[in-house]
């Protein structure tokens, strides 16, 4: 009986440390649909992994560590046992300080282009993460589509639209969060490859009907990386989640309309009595937009894009006084507005 204890305690010893493997339905789709843009989702809370030295030897290299987060890499092959993926990832690890640096043309610091390579990693460094489910999936709504940043950070990656179909691979939990991870239809850079398909993290996210889906909705894009305090959004910087063709603060009063309501920029009722402002508008004062995601008594609640190159919030910046809008205390220009919704909800 002590024997078979005993060579049942190194089985199950044996078995903690297997290589995962993917599932043959996914190994399927991926032969027919890489390379696909990816944020990887590994077993542990680190930002780093470690490549492997093949697909067939699967020890790690500790001499490559590689951070995750600020981009997506690329998947570009999977081995034939399921047990590796092979990725497109940054080719050195450099702190910001040991990156090359040279000087342009103005005497600028220019930081010098990534070069990328491909790796091969162990799948539980990949998708470590995922309880699989591979099923054909169609989106009865607006999905959000993020990827994963490392230690329970999640960044708007795009907006998936209702009627999409796709292949749902399982569900993730991230921290409280529970998302379908999804295979879909996407042209993007990722790691220097041009990649038509994407795996991303996602969940609903239907347009809102009432004061309370409103207030709740509101307050997550308040909270959404993506949209953080101080986040760099200047020049150029495009809309997240639509293709309207908005820059700048336009990009960011269009991701406003359709992270709260499906729409976009300019798709509601036009006012131009500043007054007339209220929750959920999209406010242009002749040179500039910003979304008021929540007004009380004379103060508005803002959220602006390309504010001194940055996502700017603000309860104090803007106002309305005596039926004009102010900012930063003084009265402002007043272009026009759009309520992308009514308050009542009908």
């Amino acid at each position: 009986m002590r024997i078979r204890i005993v060579a049942l305690a190194v089985l199950v010893a044996v078995s903690a440390f297997a290589d995962a493997v993917l599932p043959k339905e996914l190994l399927k789709l991926m032969e027919l649909q890489l390379p696909a843009a990816f944020s990887p989702l590994p077993a542990t809370v680190s930002t780093r992994i470690f490549p492997c030295y093949s697909d067939t030897r699967l020890s790690l290299d500790r001499t490559k560590a590689v951070t995750f987060g600020e981009e997506p890499f690329a998947i570009t092959a999977v081995s034939k046992d399921g047990k590796a993926v092979e990725m497109s990832v940054p080719k050195a690890n450099r702190s910001t300080k040991e990156k090359n640096k040279t000087k342009g043309k103005d005497g600028e610091t220019v930081e010098e282009p990534k070069e990328y390579v491909k790796r091969w990693f162990k799948v539980d460094d990949v998708f470590g993460k995922v309880k699989w489910k591979v099923e054909e999936y169609e989106t009865g709504c607006q999905h959000l589509a993020y990827f994963f940043c490392g230690k329970r950070i999640v960044d708007i990656a795009c907006m998936i639209e209702e009627g999409t179909r796709c292949d749902s691979l399982g569900t993730v939990t991230i921290g409280r969060d529970t998302y379908k991870l999804l295979y879909t239809v996407c042209s993007r850079k990722a790691a220097g490859e041009d990649t038509g398909y994407q795996i991303v993290l996602a969940r609903e996210a239907p347009p809102v009907k009432t004061p309370a889906e409103y207030n709740k909705r509101a307050n997550e894009l308040l909270a959404e990386y993506a949209y953080r305090q101080g986040r760099e959004w200047g020049k150029m910087h495009p809309a997240l989640l639509t293709h309207e063709g908005c820059y700048e603060c336009a990009g960011m009063a269009s991701d406003f309309g359709k992270y709260m309501f499906g729409t976009g920029l300019k798709r509601g009722e036009v006012f131009t009595n500043p007054a007339e402002i209220q929750s959920g508008d999209t406010i242009h004062t002749g040179s500039h937009y910003f979304a008021v995601v929540f007004r009380k008594g004379d103060q508005l609640y803002t959220i602006e894009g390309n504010m001194n190159k940055v996502v700017w919030q603000s309860r104090t910046r803007y106002s309305v006084k005596n039926g004009e809008l102010h900012c930063g205390g003084k009265e402002c220009g007043f272009d026009k507005g759009w309520h992308l919704w009514k308050m009542d909800g009908k």
